[in-house]
């Protein structure tokens, strides 16, 4: 019953629940393994990825339940979809936080967050849950075609998210570039490894928002046709730059015998 345009969903959601299964067990193994010099850090990515993989299995159920049973996805909203839409942009957030935590040295260079920052974190995950959950049902609106405005409407709700998305993606490169001048002054080569090559992971990702947000806003603004039956597409692109960075931390900052010297 699902409409061709969001039948890509079905399949991409089974695709990445699987993955994240995988890396999960794959973290989760290195974990009980070296449970001993594990630091906090470690139990936050495990707490991340099976976030992950429990999102992506709500995203697929809701799609799978509305492709059986042909209900819409709006209005009233289903409950998987519901849930599936609350826990992705959940996912997205606590995936930002954590990132930005890394990159501020937390756990691998200093214990804790200055009070400042804290309050500046959570700030910004405040009005980025705010704005997700509005991009979230203006979508879903959208799609619907419950309003004549929907569409415009779907539009003026990315540019919110937007910009708390270039907030945490400038904090991060500058946490990045700071965390790396301490350890290179500090002659910690070990860690500065490991920073620069998740610099290189970052630097990658965000090459790629940048090409795909400019591309994306163009066809949402009428520049160009997006190809039908790759729509939904427009839709996965921050989940799959996610899973690269969240699978280059698990990754780089997997649990070893020296786990507790970091």
């Amino acid at each position: 019953y699902l409409p061709a345009i969001l039948y890509g969903y079905l399949p991409f959601s089974l695709i990445m629940c699987i993955a994240f299964v995988l890396f999960g067990l794959y973290f989760a193994a290195l974990f009980l393994r070296y449970r001993e010099e594990a630091i906090p850090l470690q139990y936050g990515i495990l707490g991340v990825v099976m976030l992950s993989a429990i999102e992506s299995f709500t995203f697929f159920i809701a799609f799978y339940d509305m492709n059986q049973s042909g209900e819409a996805p709006c209005c009233p909203f289903p409950d998987a979809m519901l849930i599936s839409s609350v826990l992705n942009v959940l996912t997205k957030l606590v995936s930002r936080v954590l990132l930005l935590v890394v990159c501020l040295g937390v756990g691998v260079v200093r214990p804790f967050l200055a009070t400042q920052e804290r309050v500046m974190i959570v700030s910004l995950s405040v009005a980025y849950l705010a704005a997700g959950l509005y991009e979230s049902l203006s979508t879903s609106l959208a799609s619907a075609d419950v309003a004549e405005q929907a569409s415009a409407d779907a539009r003026l709700a990315e540019l919110p998210l937007l910009l708390c998305d270039i907030i945490f993606i400038m904090w991060i490169y500058v946490a990045l570039v700071r965390i790396q001048e301490t350890l290179k002054s500090q002659n910690q080569t070990f860690k500065l490894q490991i920073y620069k090559r998740l610099g290189y992971a970052i630097a990658s990702a965000v090459a790629f928002f940048f090409v795909l947000t400019v591309a994306n806003m163009l066809a949402r603004f009428g520049a160009y046709d997006w190809p039908w039956d790759l729509e939904w597409t427009q839709g996965v692109f921050w989940r799959v730059l996610s899973f690269a960075v969240l699978a280059a931390i698990c990754v780089l900052l997997r649990p070893n015998p020296q786990s507790s010297m970091m």
